[in-house]
């Protein structure tokens, strides 16, 4: 049995779609756990940011530690878990995109317990750098929230 050129093609675009979703879920995942390190890994040196339907700020280009230490600041003192599915990636090397659905809770438990929803669309760009794929672009598009907004500051 010999593999052809074609199905060696096919293999490496399951496994760059494969790479992409892991990165995607990887970001959540950090996130989460607060571990800034390992989300810092999941970016590019430098990245847009959108998150217009939340801010009303247009979409900006920082450097990824700014947007760490943003990400750090607002989800100290409280615990989120973020769920990212139904992807839907698009690989054209060494570029891809990835839509997905996203649900976002976030939970403080002092002075007064609250919590707040997000409900959305994440819209990914990522680059393949030395084999690997970053996040390039994060934005995150509102469907509904629920809670209280007070939750993120």
């Amino acid at each position: 049995m010999s593999i052809r050129s074609s199905d060696s093609e096919s293999l490496y675009n399951l496994l760059d779609r494969q790479n992409v979703i892991d990165r995607v879920t990887l970001y959540a995942f950090y996130l989460d756990r607060q571990d800034w390190t390992g989300f810092r890994g999941c970016f590019t040196d430098k990245l847009e940011i959108d998150f217009s339907d939340f801010n009303g700020r247009p979409a900006t280009v920082v450097p990824a530690d700014e947007f760490i230490a943003f990400d750090k600041e607002l989800l100290s003192g409280i615990t989120t878990q973020h769920l990212i599915a139904n992807h839907v990636a698009t690989i054209n090397k060494p570029k891809a995109t990835l839509v997905a659905d996203a649900f976002a809770s976030h939970h403080r438990s002092h002075p007064t317990p609250a919590d707040y929803d997000i409900h959305g669309v994440y819209h990914m760009e990522l680059m393949q750098i030395d084999n690997d794929w970053k996040i390039s672009s994060v934005q995150l598009r509102r469907l509904w929230t629920e809670g209280d907004r007070s939750v993120l500051g």
